[in-house]
């Protein structure tokens, strides 16, 4: 069990650039956007992976004219072997008291989705914000299924050999509605939060140094997180 959730918590790192993959909900709607308009200003600047991580991964995340956010993911930062960079838009939200992401690929030269119509999927998740930290939290794959199956959701159930695909069909409204319902705690995987710490430009030289030193010498093994 210790094994799968940390398999879980790999694959959801990966999930923004890898939706396909199955390791999370994919959705074909997102959230609502907010009633205001505007971005979570608590969200907005660069964050980092905490120093105890082995793979060093930076966010940043900029307000954009619509009201919502643009997202660059970027890893392999202590890999010696160049850098990993993904684009993202969407918005953050509320339902209740509780934060949420919507995001889709982006195209990085434009404002347009990366995917075709038909393979686009919003990657949705709750996270928390304080002043330095931030934390992005997975939704649970059986939480959504049985969602699905007792006809709370619209939207289809794959099995697969590892894990299931679990696609969320229904409206934007309909699937705040369910999320408020059933609350956060109930919808998310244990044990998958990723943490993130806020990057300030002093900081920035003195972290890619130590997480570079770390890493020297040693090789990936198991399952690739480093896109998230």
């Amino acid at each position: 069990m210790k094994t799968k959730k940390r398999l879980l918590r790999l694959e959801l790192a990966a999930a923004l650039v890898l939706i396909a993959t199955s390791c999370v909900p994919e959705f074909k709607n997102p959230l609502p956007p907010p009633a205001d308009g505007k971005a979570d200003e608590a969200i907005l600047g660069v964050w980092e992976t905490p120093p105890d991580e082995d793979e060093a991964r930076q966010v940043s995340i900029f307000p954009n004219k619509s009201g919502g956010i643009d997202v660059v993911w970027i890893a392999d930062m202590n890999s010696g072997e160049g850098l990993t960079v993904s684009v993202f838009t969407g918005h953050t939200t509320r339902i209740g008291e509780d934060k949420f992401l919507s995001l889709i690929r982006r195209n990085p030269d434009n404002q347009e989705p990366a995917d075709e119509p038909e393979k686009r999927a919003y990657f949705i998740a709750p996270y928390e914000t304080s002043a330095e930290r931030l934390i992005i939290k997975g939704f649970s794959l059986s939480a959504f299924r049985r969602m699905i199956e007792q006809s709370e959701l619209d939207g289809e159930v794959h099995d697969g050999e590892y894990f299931d695909k679990i696609v969320v069909t229904s409206s934007s409204e309909d699937l705040a509605g369910a999320i408020g319902q059933k609350g956060v705690p109930a919808l998310v995987e244990e044990d998958t939060e990723l943490k993130y710490r806020k990057l300030h430009q002093r900081d920035r030289k003195k972290s890619l140094a130590d997480q570079r030193q770390r890493k020297r010498g040693e090789k990936g093994s198991g399952c690739d997180r480093k896109h998230f």
